[in-house]
């Protein structure tokens, strides 16, 4: 074996071994929580499942959004005390819920970047977030996959990490 092929060897086993040890339970896809418009004033979205709901109010009430801007996400999980994650600028089909409910994965945006934000929908706690900008990603058993397009016009994937799990998982 040549001596770069070792290298890039150790360095992929190094890469699975590292992704092994991470691993959790959770294999399923988060489900998307579709938010719908309260008819007829547009004046929230709301939607949910898995034991969560998510509310958020339109900023321009009286009109339809598909882009909501800035305004706070009110999560509830359980039926119990709502908590919420601060104004950011989302689609409304930019949330998804995972392990049980107990997770939020919010695909956010910005004028120059985008991210996959994870949060514990029981406290609204930020678990961690991925910079997917310029990247098509997916869910896949339970983890994230990037993928980037390359200039022979295929694309290149890999899974970039596991979903993160609320403490006391």
């Amino acid at each position: 074996m040549a001596r770069s092929d070792f290298i890039r060897f150790l360095s992929v086993s190094g890469a699975v071994l590292a992704l092994g040890a991470c691993t959790t339970a959770l294999s399923a896809n988060p489900s998307r929580i579709s938010l719908q418009a309260d008819a007829p004033g547009y004046a929230y979205y709301y939607g949910g499942h898995d034991a969560v709901t998510v509310r958020i109010e339109n900023p321009q009430p009286g009109s339809p959004a598909d882009v909501l801007a800035e305004p706070p996400a009110r999560v509830t999980y359980g039926g119990g005390t709502a908590c919420e994650i601060g104004g950011g600028n989302w689609k409304r089909d930019s949330f998804w819920s995972y392990d049980a409910g107990r997770a939020l994965a919010v695909a956010e945006f910005s004028g120059s970047n985008d991210w996959l934000t994870f949060y514990d929908s029981r406290t609204c706690a930020k678990l961690g977030d991925i910079d997917v900008s310029g990247r098509r990603w997916r869910f896949e058993d339970g983890a994230v996959v990037l993928c980037e397009d390359l200039p022979d016009g295929k694309d290149r994937c890999f899974t970039h990490s596991r979903l993160p799990l609320p403490e006391g998982d």
